[in-house]
């Protein structure tokens, strides 16, 4: 049977979602290389065949918010907001 694990609590912010595992992998790479500035990793969450790429959890929406914030300067686009 497969394990199931909890999804720590707080928010997150959503940065992309891929139907494979590959993309998924080759984005995050991507998100490293261009936030050398985030002091959290960078996950990916899989579920029901989609990939998230997710950062966080955080424990406010404020700290979330300003993360956003920093991503979309860094990135050009906004994260989604997670519980």
């Amino acid at each position: 049977t497969a394990m199931v694990t909890r999804e720590a609590a707080g928010l997150w912010l959503q940065v992309g979602a891929f139907s494979s595992t590959d993309a998924a992998e080759n984005f995050r790479e991507h998100l490293l290389r261009e936030l050398p500035w985030m002091g959290e990793p960078i996950s990916i969450q899989s579920r029901e065949g989609l990939h998230r790429v997710r950062l966080g959890p955080y424990k406010t929406a404020i700290e979330a918010e300003a993360i956003g914030e920093q991503v979309r300067k860094s990135l050009g686009f906004a994260p989604v907001v997670m519980k």
